[in-house]
């Protein structure tokens, strides 16, 4: 989620780049460095207490999930060549 920068989804009339698709075409444009150094950093949590549970259920599920990561990026040479991290 933090290496897309652009997200796109056409469903008709599209360019001829993309032959005779039936049904859709998915576009995905990911970030790239830049000259100054950026990043960021996230960090999820999500535990079954704060969960509401199913109404058919008798208990609420065991659902617990630690998920972190983040990106970063810069410059290897100025104006040239970059990196980009996820």
């Amino acid at each position: 989620q933090e290496a897309i920068k652009e997200f796109q989804v056409v469903t008709n009339n599209y360019s001829a780049e993309f032959g005779r698709v039936g049904g859709g075409v998915i576009n995905a444009v990911s970030k790239n460095g830049t000259n100054e150094l950026h990043g960021v950093g996230f960090y999820f949590f999500r535990d079954a207490v704060m969960g509401a549970r199913n109404a058919f259920a008798a208990t609420r599920p065991d659902d617990r999930r630690q998920q972190f990561g983040g990106s970063i990026g810069g410059p290897i040479k100025r104006d040239r060549v970059f990196f980009f991290f996820n």
